[in-house]
């Protein structure tokens, strides 16, 4: 019965997983987190390009709910997981789909000595 069960839900985390990576595919996310650039800068450029933030210190204020200097205070760090967290629920919130899903995107990846 137990092992019945595992196998279940081992199939539909595939699943799940392969309808991620048709949906990754299918914006044009990139295939892997290289390193090369930060997910918190590289959201950040989403939300300019979007008209949605005109600067590093507005995203990191009204966007991420942290203090202006925050994205300089992370010396080319990414943005915390937190911060990542927080922003994706307001975008949830609010309606903005495919931004939440770029962000979630980001979290998945994020390298170590961007968790804390």
């Amino acid at each position: 019965m137990q092992t019945r069960t595992i196998a279940r839900f081992s199939a539909s985390c595939e699943s799940a997983f392969a309808e991620l990576l048709t949906l990754r595919d299918a914006i044009g996310w990139p295939q892997i987190n290289t390193g090369k650039e930060t997910s918190g800068m590289t959201i950040y450029h989403h939300f300019l390009e979007r008209g949605l933030t005109d600067s590093r210190r507005h995203f990191s204020s009204a966007w991420l709910c942290r203090a202006e200097n925050y994205l300089a205070l992370r010396s080319g760090r990414e943005a915390s997981a937190d911060a990542l967290v927080e922003l994706f629920q307001t975008l949830w919130r609010e309606g903005r789909l495919i931004l939440a899903a770029r962000v979630a995107w980001a979290v998945l990846w994020l390298p170590e000595g961007a968790r804390r």
